[in-house]
C-alpha cells in the first residue's frame, strides 16, 4: 500500500486479470518455499513510524503535501490523512549496536521534522491517537491526494454495499459513531516493527510474535482517548478494526476472517499459509494493472498490503534480489517518545527471538485462542490486564512481564549479540515503566484525572514532555486535587446553557458546585432526582440528560427537582476528593461528624421538606460485576413497587446511615438504582426509561406484591478491610491475596466453606463485619482455616470489586440474605427495624 497507483475506478476485467496474476505469483511463492529459495540466515530489523502534523491550537494540521515537498526525504511518505505521515529507517542487521544506531538515526530524522514543522508554524507529534482529534477532522476533505487512498476508500465502501462504517467501542466510556469513509482509520497511528527471520523458522517467529503481542501492547499502550472519551488503554486497536471493517468472501466482515484482525491461527509449516489464506478468503480491493515479472511478486505485495493483521508476514527482497520473510509487528502505537519506542522494539525483538528458539515451542502449551484473548485483554486494560500463560493460570500481565517475559527478552537479545549497554538501557526502561505502571496511556489518564478533560492542555503538556525524549515512566504529573473549598448549595430554576450536552467533567465550569435545579412541570407534585453523589459515576447524569432532551420543546409532566452532587470530584473522575465527606453518607441521619457536606445536604433536605414530592430517585453505578438493581430502605409496598419499575432485583438495607434514599424515605417513597458499570449503555438506557415512567406516574400503588414478581434481598452486614491489613489481587507481598475472579461471586448464594483468599501469614481477622446493630459479627460469617479465608454460613455478597481504591474508600462488600415476600414482611418490620425512626 506504500506505492502510488494509476487509477481509482476498476472494471470486472481488471479484477479478473489481477486475480489470475495473484494466483500465478502465489503459486510461484509456494514453489520458492518448497525449493528453499528464501533467505535462511539474516536477522534484520527495521521500523515504520506514523506521526501527526499539529496546528498551533493543537488540532490536526492537514498539510502533509506541503511538508513532504519541503522535506524532500525518501524516508518520509504520506499516510491516508493530510495530517499524518510516515517516517522510516534503513533496515539493519539485528546485532551489536543496532538499537542505539536505530535510535540515533530516527532521532536525527525526528529533529529535522520538528525543525521543518516549526518553520511551517506547526508541530510534529507522536501519538497513538491525537487527543484533540474531532469527528469533523475525519472527512474526505482531508484525505491525502493520492489515487491509492481514494481507490481504497471507494472499494471498501463498495464491498460494504454502501453501508456506513460504524465504530462502537465500549471501554471505560462508550463511543458510537458512523462515517461514510475510511477516514476513521487515520485517527490511529502506530510504531510498526519489522523483523526479518530465516524462512524455515518463520512459523516459530510468527507464532512467537502472536504470543508476545499482549505484553508489547500492554507496555506500549498510548491511546486511551478518542473524541474526548476514555475508552481502552490502546483504543487504536478496536478503532482500526472497525474503521475498515470488511471481511472475506460473501461479505464475512462479521465472521472469523477480517481484514484487520489478530489472525486466524498459528502457522504450522510455513509462512506460505498466510498468503494462501489471503488468496482464498479475501477478495481483491485494488486490481491494479501491473506489468512487472511474476518474480517481483507485485500482486502478492499489493494484495497483502490490504489485509492488516496485527502481525503480518511479508515477502521482501535484499540488495541481491534474494527473497526473504519478515514479520511486521503492528500492535504498538506511536509515542510517547523515541526512546520509549526503541525500548518497545528491543523488548519485542528479544522476547520474540527467545520464544521462537525455545526447545519446547510455547505455542504447544498456549493455545491460539488464549494468545488472542490475552491480546484483547491487554488492549482494553494495558498493564492492569490479567492473562493466562503456559500453566493456564490467570495472573497479572505486570507480573508476567517482570518475572517471566523480561528475563526471556534479555536472554533473546544476548543470543542476538546485542551490545550489553544497549540491552540494559532499553530493557531497564521497560522494567521501570512496568513497575511504575506508567505507560503513555496511564500517564494521559492520570493527567486528565488531575487537571480535567482539557484535551488541548493534555496535548500541549504531552508534546512538551515528548520533545525532551525522556522515558514516559519519568514524566511528572500534577498533584492530585485537594478539597478546594467548603461547598455551597447553588439553586437554579432552569438548566444552564449547554448542560444537556455537557460531560460530567465539564460541569464544574457551569455549576460552580453542588446544584439543585427546579424544573417546573404540569403537576406540582414533583420527583427528586440526585446524580453524581459520587463524582466518577456518570450514568445517572447521562440518563437524565437524554430524557430532558426529549422534553426540550414540550412541558414536563410533573416538576423535577434535579440535584447534581459532587461536581468537584466529577471534574477529576473521582469518587470524592481528599478532605471531602462522601456525598452519599452525609445526608440527615448520618453518623459523620458535622462538616461542610453534612450542612449542605441538611439545607437541601430542609428545602425538600417543604415541597410536594411523589417520589425520590438516587442514580449510581455499580463497582465490580453486579447486575443492575434497585435498593430501598423500607419494606413498604409503595417503595417496592417503585423499585420494581427499574428491576425485579431489589435490595433492602438500613446501613450504612446517611444515604440519600434513607433520608428521603421520610418524605416520600425513595429508591437508589444501580445502573451497572460506568459506560454500560444498557444501564443508561434503563435509567432513562425508568425516570420517564416515574415522570408520568399518577400515584404509587400500595397493593401487596406477589413473590413471583420480585427477587428481594436484605443486606445484613457491611464488610470493611481492617485498617492495617494489606491486601492484594496479585502476587505482591501482602497479608491476604484475593483472586481476580472474586467479583464473579456477586449476587451468588455461596455455600459454607467457599474460599475467598489466601492469608497464610495473617494472625488476626482481615475484616470488620458490621451488622445492622453496629456490632462486629466477623465470626458469624468468616474463619481462617489452614491459611485460607472461608465463608462459614450461606450468604450472598454484593459490590465485590477488584478496584482497590473503592475498597479503601468504601468497603470490601455487603452481605445479603434472600427474603421471600410477603410472609416475612411483618416479622422483618417488627424485628429488624425495631427502634428505627419511621
Amino acid at each position: 500500500m506504500g506505492e502510488e497507483i494509476d487509477k481509482t475506478h476498476f472494471s470486472s476485467a481488471n479484477f479478473e486479470q489481477f486475480d489470475i496474476k495473484l494466483k500465478q505469483e502465489t503459486a510461484l511463492l509456494a514453489d520458492w518455499f518448497a525449493k528453499h529459495r528464501l533467505d535462511e540466515e539474516q536477522l534484520n530489523c527495521g521500523i515504520e513510524l506514523e506521526a501527526w502534523l499539529i496546528n498551533k491550537d493543537f488540532s490536526p494540521a492537514p498539510v502533509n503535501d506541503r511538508f513532504l515537498a519541503l522535506a524532500n526525504n525518501p524516508l518520509l511518505s504520506p499516510e491516508l490523512a493530510l495530517f499524518n505521515l510516515e517516517l522510516n529507517n534503513i533496515p539493519a542487521a539485528l546485532r551489536n549496536g543496532c538499537l542505539s544506531a536505530m535510535h540515533e538515526e530516527l532521532k536525527s530524522s525526528w529533529l529535522n521534522c520538528i525543525e521543518l514543522a516549526r518553520h511551517m508554524d506547526i508541530e510534529f507529534g507522536l501519538f497513538g491517537i491525537l487527543p484533540t482529534l474531532q469527528p469533523h477532522d475525519l472527512t474526505l476533505e482531508h484525505i491525502s491526494g493520492y489515487n491509492r487512498f481514494t481507490a481504497l476508500n471507494e472499494q471498501i465502501l463498495l464491498q460494504r454495499k454502501g453501508r456506513p462504517l460504524k465504530v462502537d467501542i465500549a471501554g471505560h466510556e462508550h463511543l458510537r459513531i458512523e462515517q461514510q469513509s475510511v477516514m476513521l482509520e487515520s485517527a490511529a497511528t502506530s510504531f510498526q516493527v519489522h523483523f526479518q527471520v530465516p524462512a524455515t523458522y518463520a512459523p516459530r517467529y510468527y507464532n512467537a510474535s502472536l504470543l508476545a503481542s499482549a505484553a508489547t501492547v500492554a507496555v506500549s499502550a498510548n491511546s486511551p482517548f478518542l473524541f474526548g472519551k476514555h475508552l481502552c488503554a490502546e483504543t487504536r486497536v478496536p478503532l482500526f478494526e472497525q474503521a475498515v471493517e470488511v471481511g472475506g468472501y460473501a461479505d464475512a466482515a462479521q465472521g472469523p476472517l477480517k481484514r484487520v484482525s489478530f489472525g486466524s491461527n498459528y502457522l504450522h509449516t510455513s509462512a506460505l499459509e498466510v498468503f494462501e489464506e489471503n488468496l482464498k478468503h479475501f477478495p481483491v480491493l485494488l486490481p491494479i494493472s501491473l506489468d512487472e515479472a511474476p518474480e517481483e511478486l507485485r500482486h502478492v505485495h499489493l494484495h497483502n498490503g490490504t489485509i492488516w493483521r496485527w502481525n503480518r508476514p511479508l515477502v521482501g527482497f535484499d540488495a541481491n534480489n534474494r527473497p526473504h520473510i519478515r514479520i511486521e509487528h503492528r500492535v504498538m502505537p506511536a509515542g510517547p517518545t523515541l526512546v520509549d519506542m526503541l525500548a518497545n522494539a528491543a523488548f519485542y525483538y528479544g522476547l520474540t527471538h527467545s520464544l521462537a528458539r525455545q526447545n519446547n515451542a510455547p505455542e504447544n502449551d498456549i493455545s491460539f485462542t488464549t494468545a488472542k484473548d490475552n491480546f484483547y485483554k491487554a488492549v482494553r486494560l494495558g498493564l492492569d490486564a490479567r492473562v493466562k500463560w503456559s500453566n493456564d493460570k490467570t495472573l497479572s500481565i505486570k507480573k508476567l512481564i517482570l518475572n517471566t517475559l523480561l528475563p526471556m527478552a534479555r536472554e533473546g537479545l544476548q543470543d542476538l549479540k546485542i551490545d550489553s549497554q544497549d540491552l540494559d538501557y532499553f530493557l531497564n526502561i521497560i522494567e521501570e515503566r512496568t513497575t511504575n505502571e506508567q505507560n503513555g496511556a496511564a500517564w494521559q489518564v492520570a493527567f486528565v484525572q488531575r487537571t480535567g478533560r482539557d484535551m488541548r492542555l493534555l496535548t500541549e503538556t504531552y508534546l512538551a514532555q515528548q520533545y525532551r525524549n525522556e522515558p514516559v515512566h519519568t514524566w511528572e504529573l500534577p498533584a492530585l486535587p485537594k478539597k478546594l473549598k467548603d461547598p455551597e448549595l447553588q439553586m437554579l430554576d432552569e438548566l444552564p446553557d449547554g448542560f444537556l450536552q455537557a460531560d460530567a467533567r465539564e460541569l464544574y465550569a457551569m455549576l460552580k458546585g453542588p446544584t439543585l435545579i427546579t424544573l417546573k412541570g404540569q403537576q406540582a407534585e414533583g420527583i427528586f432526582i440526585s446524580v453524581l453523589l459520587h463524582g466518577n459515576e456518570n450514568s445517572g447524569l447521562l440518563a437524565i440528560q437524554q430524557l430532558l432532551r426529549t422534553y426540550q420543546n414540550k412541558p414536563l409532566p410533573r416538576t423535577v427537582f434535579l440535584f447534581i452532587g459532587n461536581v468537584e470530584a466529577a471534574r477529576y473522575n473521582l469518587r470524592l476528593l481528599s478532605g471531602q465527606a462522601d456525598y452519599n453518607r452525609a445526608w440527615p441521619g448520618t453518623t459523620l461528624e458535622d462538616c461542610a457536606e453534612t450542612r449542605l445536604l441538611a439545607n437541601l433536605y430542609s428545602f425538600l421538606e417543604k415541597q410536594p414530592l411523589l417520589l425520590s430517585i438516587d442514580l449510581h453505578n455499580n463497582t465490580g460485576l453486579n447486575p443492575q438493581y434497585a435498593c430501598v430502605n423500607r419494606l413498604d409496598n409503595r417503595f417496592l413497587r417503585l423499585a420494581l419499575l427499574f428491576s425485579r432485583t431489589v435490595v433492602y438495607f438500613i446501613r450504612p446511615r446517611g444515604v440519600q434514599s434513607q433520608a428521603l424515605a421520610k418524605l416520600c417513597p425513595a429508591v437508589t438504582v444501580e445502573c451497572g458499570k460506568v459506560g454500560d449503555r444498557s444501564g443508561i438506557e434503563r435509567a432513562e426509561k425508568f425516570i420517564g415512567v416515574c415522570l408520568n406516574l399518577k400515584e404509587l400503588s400500595n397493593d401487596s406484591i406477589s413473590p413471583t414478581d420480585i427477587d428481594l434481598f436484605h443486606t445484613v452486614a457491611q464488610v470493611k478491610m481492617q485498617p492495617r491489613v494489606k491486601f492484594s489481587f496479585d502476587e505482591d507481598r501482602a497479608d491476604i491475596h484475593f483472586s481476580h475472579e472474586l467479583e464473579y461471586m456477586n449476587f451468588r448464594e455461596l455455600t459454607p466453606g467457599t474460599p475467598l483468599g489466601d492469608c497464610a501469614q495473617l494472625e488476626k481477622p482481615p475484616f470488620i463485619v458490621m451488622n445492622e446493630q453496629d456490632k462486629d459479627v466477623y465470626e458469624n460469617y468468616f474463619k481462617i482455616e489452614n491459611g485460607i479465608l472461608r465463608i462459614t454460613r450461606p450468604i450472598m455478597p454484593s459490590m465485590l470489586t477488584t478496584d482497590e481504591r473503592v475498597i479503601q474508600q468504601d468497603c470490601f462488600c455487603y452481605l445479603m440474605e434472600r427474603i421471600n415476600p410477603p410472609n416475612v414482611f411483618d416479622r422483618f418490620i417488627q424485628n429488624l427495624t425495631k427502634g428505627e425512626d419511621e
